[in-house]
């Protein structure tokens, strides 16, 4: 059994648990000794038995396998667990993808804390705090529905967690981070009871099933900025911006969001909280 192990480059205990299972039984063995002799139809047997191994199939498959060892069968047993590995090596490259998005974002949000600073001064406002960007034009997966009870320093995680349990099941590949959009007037928000309120994600393409839970938003210029903490100071950065914006020329064309780089599902620390808020302008 020992020469066997050796050809066939397997261990002792491993032949021994082949006989156990009826998997590679030995052509002879000795009752006295309780050696095993194999010939040549068992010693191939077993390489066969490693080359499926290698591709991932169970012991349980293999035995099926070598029951019906027709070119035919085999073949379309590989193909079966080809398909396999390939969905396994899609859903780990969305992981991964997932994975460095998130740690992009945290990135993203660490800089913003460590820079910028906190309760800035309204009448003592830096100046470069606020800027004009183009907005690139994406795909979203979204959900929009009025709010009742609204209140914009609360956190409306049961809408989060519906999102994202459609993007779970829609598969799709997120390439942003969660958005609130405000259908409302401006700073509106910030006072009704009734909110038309939408929650999205950029992804990097749509589920052609399922076109309802996909838009396509085009590029546009908007005032942006970035507030550190918790939701209860928001209004102060956005009744600035509305102020910049008025005194540069510029007039808000489309609803306002924020764009959460750091929320309540990543940090229980509302000072880490960072929020970029994006306005829509177009020259006055």
């Amino acid at each position: 059994m020992g020469d066997a192990a050796a050809m066939c480059d397997v261990s002792i205990q491993t032949l021994r648990y082949y006989d156990k299972i009826g998997l590679v039984q030995p052509a002879e063995k000795n009752a006295d000794t309780g050696y095993r002799y194999y010939r040549k139809e068992q010693l191939v047997t077993i390489q066969t038995i490693k080359v499926l191994k290698n591709l991932e199939f169970s012991l349980d498959e293999i035995r099926d396998m070598l029951k019906d060892s027709r070119i035919d069968h085999l073949q379309s047993r590989v193909q079966t667990k080809l398909d396999e590995m390939r969905r396994k090596i899609e859903m780990m490259h969305a992981t991964y993808d997932g994975a460095c998005l998130f740690l992009e974002r945290l990135q993203h949000g660490n800089s913003v804390l460590k820079n910028l600073e906190k309760n800035l001064d309204p009448n003592n406002f830096p100046e470069n705090i606020f800027q004009i960007e183009e907005i690139p034009a994406h795909d979203l997966i979204y959900l929009r529905r009025p709010l009742d009870n609204y209140r914009n320093e609360d956190v409306n995680i049961e809408r989060w967690t519906e999102l994202l349990a459609l993007v779970h099941r829609e598969k799709v590949i997120t390439d942003g981070q969660i958005s609130i959009i405000y259908h409302n007037k401006p700073l509106e928000n910030f006072y009704t009871k009734t909110c038309d309120y939408e929650v999205c994600i950029p992804v990097k393409a749509v589920n052609p099933k399922h076109m309802q839970y996909y838009r396509h938003e085009e590029a546009f210029t908007a005032v942006t900025s970035y507030h550190v903490g918790g939701f209860d100071t928001l209004l102060q950065p956005y009744m600035l911006m509305m102020r910049w914006i008025e005194e540069k020329g510029y007039q808000v064309c489309g609803p306002a969001r924020d764009s959460f780089v750091i929320s309540p599902i990543d940090t229980s620390n509302p000072e880490e909280y960072v929020t970029k808020i994006i306005i829509p302008v177009c020259p006055r």
